[in-house]
């Protein structure tokens, strides 16, 4: 009879961890072109601001770093 409530708890759980993996799925997959702009936008003002407040070699390494970090 424990064996059966054991595998019964496991069952569970790999349920609960599918809904779970599957709610963060809708999370990040339902984005609008609003949102897109908005990141965007905040992205561009990012680089911008250093851009021109550091030297181009500057510019290049927090660039190359931030798309290390983003990937």
């Amino acid at each position: 009879m424990n064996i059966v409530i054991i595998v019964t708890g496991v069952e569970e759980e790999e349920e609960e961890e599918e809904e779970d993996e599957e709610e963060e799925e809708e999370g990040r997959g339902n984005r609008d072109w609003l949102d897109w702009f908005y990141t965007m936008s905040r992205v561009m003002v990012l680089f911008s601001i250093v851009y021109f407040y550091s030297s181009p070699t500057r510019f290049v390494i927090v660039s190359a770093l931030g798309l290390m970090l983003y990937l």
